[in-house]
């Protein structure tokens, strides 16, 4: 197996992609001198669920995992705690994504959430099974659904969900 040089700046790519698969960032990667992102053996966090879905990372002390049974993990830079339950029985946070450590917004089956200040805010119907959810300030934030439909938020309240391409009918 070869290994492909990476620089420093890019160890969070690394930390998110061990995230995803269950492993402990802290243990489970290291950088060499020249560069080389060096893997180990994941360790799993998520026991006995498993099923890690999403992650979003803002610090190395602060990562938000979301799990197949709708429960949220967070990472203070050397374990992984529940942190909530988001979702309910069969919705998983299927995407996450954080600005801050006080801000963040959740994908979670068919519905959208937000994260203020360590707390989880009401949940508004999303679009049709969330696959993503994006956000450039606290202000505007965008979430796609498998559907083909989208939703904003403006800081206060998600839109109603609109149809991206009204030829498709999913993405």
């Amino acid at each position: 197996m070869s290994h492909r040089a990476i620089r420093v700046g890019a160890a969070a790519f690394g930390v998110l992609a061990l995230v995803l698969a269950g492993a402990t960032p802290a243990s489970s990667a290291s950088v060499t001198r020249s560069g080389q992102l060096v893997w180990s053996r994941p360790e799993s966090v998520d026991p006995p669920r498993g099923g890690l879905l999403s992650t979003s990372c803002v610090t190395t002390t602060f990562c938000l995992a979301g799990d197949a049974h709708g429960r949220v993990l967070r990472y203070d830079g050397r374990t992984w705690s529940a942190q909530a339950k988001v979702g309910r029985a069969g919705s998983g946070v299927g995407a996450i994504n954080c600005l801050s450590e006080s801000f963040c917004v959740a994908g979670i089956g068919k519905a959208v959430s937000t994260y203020r200040d360590g707390r989880w805010h009401t949940r508004h119907p999303g679009p049709d099974f969330v696959t993503g959810v994006d956000c450039v300030s606290t202000r505007f934030c965008v979430a796609v659904g498998y559907d083909g439909t989208f939703q904003r938020y403006d800081g206060t309240s998600w839109s109603s969900a609109l149809r991206i391409d009204p030829n498709e009918s999913r993405l």
